[in-house]
């Protein structure tokens, strides 16, 4: 039996911009010391995937925006939702006074 949450759900995009694993630095001096190089390599290839995902986020972010200005509402929907009336002031009943 599978259990699905519902904001899981309710979520059928998939994420877009995963981040790249960070390189390991909490080891010991000595090794650090001798495997300097392959160590530095995994670092230029963390900088350069780090850039790409910075990349990723921004046209994520701009996708999202544009997303979120576009209004999506079905035209059958809509045509159920009453349209406000528009009125005059010459239409609407003076204030009265105090």
């Amino acid at each position: 039996m599978f259990l699905v949450s519902v904001a899981t759900a309710a979520q059928p995009e998939m994420i877009r911009c995963l981040p790249p694993q960070v390189p390991v630095t909490d080891l010991p001096e000595a090794v650090l010391l001798e495997y300097r190089a392959e160590i530095g390599a995994e670092f230029e290839s963390y900088f350069i995937a780090i850039s790409t995902h910075i990349a990723c986020l921004d046209e994520e972010r701009t996708r999202a925006l544009t997303e979120a200005r576009t209004p999506r509402m079905p035209m059958q929907l809509s045509s159920t939702f009453p349209q406000p009336r528009r009125t005059s002031r010459e239409t609407l009943p003076p204030c009265p006074l105090p």
